[in-house]
């Protein structure tokens, strides 16, 4: 205690919060029966946000929600049953067979599945296992859409678990059931293998997917790590691992664990390997505390701050709408008349602007190839005098094992921070550009740059997940680099086939001298490969572009309209209007500056 500061042991009072972030939610449900401010948003706008201000409140007054993630076949199933020190999901399952599994707490135990009609069924514990549900879902009058499971486990208590399927081709069809989940989840934990720590697809979910939800913290389980046959591997994978999710996130939090030897242990069955298992148990315990420590000790602090973020979010979107109305309401009718047809007349100057602005990203993000190039290069020269020396003295034994693997994780590595540095570049560019294309719409509606005007369709237009959308597409294309790296597979099949025959010398030559042949190939299909990297961001970039001015048009001219049928009717006053929505402004803004104060 003594070593802590004031600030730490502050903490967040959830009661209080609850009931401020509900005094608030109230506020805007008022607002939205309010004649005016519904006059003035649309009612098209007001039930958006009606519905974003009931997911809200559902948030905060519901469980505490968990959820556990990863790709198909990453042991997330084994890692619940081994948190909880029982099988209480199912494992080993198929895709025929998979489920979403939501655990909670309850004093008498039970489980349903829950079909997509509504329709409940009770299931035994011996209808869990794959088998049995495979029968089971053949005689369903509806595909399940996830089982409920009621456990009398303390952990539980006002905490919903959820299980979900693997992401990727063979779990599409849950793709958009899991996404929901992780919209609604107030903390996360991501699974991946040992075996193939955080792969490049696994990369993109996290930098795409789940970190633009803003988690205080990700806990990442670098599940089988009894395969890894020594506690050396497990710390080689372990730090390959953090540098790994340091490039992504500092709040990406590593546990390298074996699910499988801790339910063994826990259930007093044979330990997969006797030989890690001190090592296997002292690392599910530091995993097992931290999920205790940090996430089910503090589960109403992290509550209170989702419930903050989501609700400061609310209020973000309707100062932008307001902003925009109230600005375009003080142009007086006439104007808006004459307006609303010069809008239509300069669509061809607008799309010239923006041709203009394509022109000039294109040329930017052909300058960041050309300098990922000239890096690459300048890498590439460093590898090949590492990889000289290594034929004087690496291990050869180490050489045979690892090297292949080793070199195409150093080359990946490199243009992934390559393409990691450019494309946030892209994203700030982008983002200049939807605010200069505002500025522009701004002047062909209006005459002239109006700067509240510009800025409230730069704000409904360009949200946070924008600025994070080019981190998908940088991981998803380094999936084409195995075309560049031909020559080295190629190289790697040909070493391994000798060791096999027991052909190969001893000495590191043997391994150095195909790779040092083969490398001006190497070198030359990186270039090529970079420039189709690159080109693929580019275009992307286009595409956004291309929405964003779409976007912009449409919130432009529905503005226009709308503000132009509230002058042009008798029966309310535009003054009240613009009375009304002064009185609500300084309301929200009221509870905005209450709420980033707790930030």
């Amino acid at each position: 205690m003594n070593g802590d500061t004031l600030q730490d042991r502050l903490t967040l009072d959830y009661e209080s919060i609850c009931a401020e972030l509900e005094q608030m939610l109230e506020d805007v449900g008022r607002l939205c029966g309010d004649k005016y401010f519904t006059k003035a948003l649309g009612e098209k706008h007001i039930q958006a946000i009606r519905e974003r201000r009931e997911i809200i409140r559902r948030r905060l007054r519901g469980d505490f929600q968990l959820v556990v993630v990863g790709d198909f076949k990453r042991g997330k199933s084994t890692l619940i049953n081994a948190l909880l020190g029982k099988a209480a999901v199912p494992t080993a399952v198929t895709p025929e067979t998979v489920t979403i599994n939501k655990l909670s707490y309850a004093e008498t135990p039970r489980m349903e599945a829950v079909l997509k009609n509504k329709k409940r069924i009770s299931l035994s514990q011996s209808e869990l296992t794959r088998s049995a549900l495979d029968e089971l879902m053949h005689r369903l009058p509806a595909p399940i859409d996830f089982i409920d499971i009621r456990l009398d486990h303390e952990s539980l208590r006002n905490v919903t678990l959820v299980d979900t399927p693997g992401m990727g081709d063979l779990m599409k069809a849950f793709d958009e059931q899991v996404a929901d989940y992780l919209v609604n989840a107030d903390a996360i934990i991501y699974v991946v293998s040992a075996r193939a720590p955080l792969s490049y697809t696994e990369q993109a979910f996290l930098s795409t997917t789940i970190m633009p939800q803003s988690f205080s913290r990700v806990f990442l389980a670098v599940n089988m790590a009894d395969t890894l046959e020594t506690a050396e591997n497990l710390q080689k994978i372990e730090r390959l691992t953090k540098d790994r999710a340091e490039a992504i996130s500092d709040k990406i939090y590593v546990y390298l664990l074996s699910a499988l030897d801790e339910y063994c242990r826990k259930l007093g069955l044979n330990r997969p390997e006797p030989q890690m298992a001190g090592v296997l148990e002292n690392n599910f315990l530091a995993f097992e505390t931290a999920i205790h420590s940090d996430i089910l000790l503090q589960k109403d602090i992290i509550k209170s701050m989702r419930g903050i973020s989501l609700t400061l979010g609310l209020l973000n979107e309707i100062v932008s709408r307001i902003g925009l109305i109230q600005n375009s309401l003080k142009a007086n009718a006439e104007k808006l008349e004459r307006n609303e047809d010069l809008f239509k007349e300069q669509d061809a100057a607008l799309r010239a602007g923006i041709e203009r602005h394509r022109e000039a990203l294109s040329s930017a993000v052909a300058d960041m190839s050309a300098e990922a190039k000239r890096w690459m290069r300048t890498f590439l020269e460093r590898i090949k005098a590492e990889i000289e020396q290594m034929a004087s003295n690496a291990d050869v034994s180490d050489l045979q094992r690892y090297f292949q693997f080793y070199l195409m994780d150093q080359i990946k590595s490199a243009i992934l921070a390559c393409t990691q540095k450019h494309q946030k570049e892209i994203g700030d560019l982008l983002l200049s550009s939807a605010k200069s294309i505002s500025g522009e719409i701004s002047q062909s509606a209006y005459g002239n740059i109006q700067a509240q005007i510009s800025d409230c369709i730069t704000d409904i237009s360009w949200t946070n997940v924008d600025t994070a959308m080019f981190a998908g597409d940088v991981f998803l294309t380094m999936s084409g680099l195995s075309g560049a790296l031909g020559p080295l597979m190629v190289v790697g099949q040909a070493i391994a086939g000798l060791i096999r025959q027991r052909t190969i010398a001893k000495k590191q030559t043997d391994i150095i001298t195909p790779v040092l042949q083969a490398f001006p190939s190497v070198v030359s299909g990186i270039m090529e490969n970079i420039d189709e990297i690159y080109a693929q961001l580019g275009q992307k970039a286009l595409t956004k572009l291309d929405e964003l001015y779409q976007n912009q048009i449409e919130v432009s001219r529905e503005t226009i309209e709308h503000a132009r049928q509230i002058i042009s009717d008798e029966n309310i006053k535009m003054q009240d209007v613009l009375d009304a929505l002064d009185d609500t402004l300084r309301v929200i803004q009221g509870h905005k500056q209450t709420l980033e104060e707790y930030s």
